[in-house]
């Protein structure tokens, strides 16, 4: 039983869901953000803003367009990943978090982004294994370690509901 079946909140504090993510405080992979020009840049620009105004979905099918244009640019990827997890595209999210980590298996934020989704889809083995890479990348991120605490416990709270 995921969170929301449980009545609880989807969101794990520190997760791709807080919206500053998109446009503050932003992992590595944004670094190449400033490079990134013309129409891939506009449609990056709308989509931020479209995402920090609660519109994930058409965030991320502008962010499709751009990353069409410019493909080999990491910030598209993450953001459309963040987009598409927010919006509840968690197919879409996995997908495109696992393009990430095969493109750069060291992008510590794509492992945590790939294991947030596979707690939404219902694979918490799969989650805690994302999330303890992430947190082996990056042990300094707090979010990375509150993540992985959260999925452990709802793992355990959910083998010992089953049983009962």
């Amino acid at each position: 039983m995921t969170a929301p079946e449980r009545g609880e909140p989807a969101a794990v504090p520190g997760t791709v869901e807080e919206p500053e993510l998109i446009t503050g405080d932003a992992p590595d992979s944004l670094a190449d953000l400033p490079s990134l020009t013309g129409q891939a840049r506009v449609w990056f620009d709308r989509a931020a803003a479209l995402h920090n105004v609660g519109r994930p979905s058409q965030a991320a099918e502008l962010l499709c367009r751009a990353l069409m244009l410019e493909p080999t640019f990491a910030c598209l990827r993450e953001a459309l990943g963040r987009a598409q997890f927010d919006a509840k595209q968690f197919l879409a999210a996995r997908m495109t978090f696992s393009a990430m980590t095969a493109l750069n298996p060291l992008d510590h934020y794509a492992h945590f982004g790939l294991g947030l989704t596979h707690a939404e889809l219902g694979d918490p083995a799969s989650a805690i294994g994302q999330l303890e890479r992430a947190v082996a990348l990056a042990p300094d991120e707090i979010r990375y370690l509150v993540a992985l605490e959260h999925v452990r416990v709802a793992a355990i709270l959910d083998a010992g509901a089953k049983k009962s």
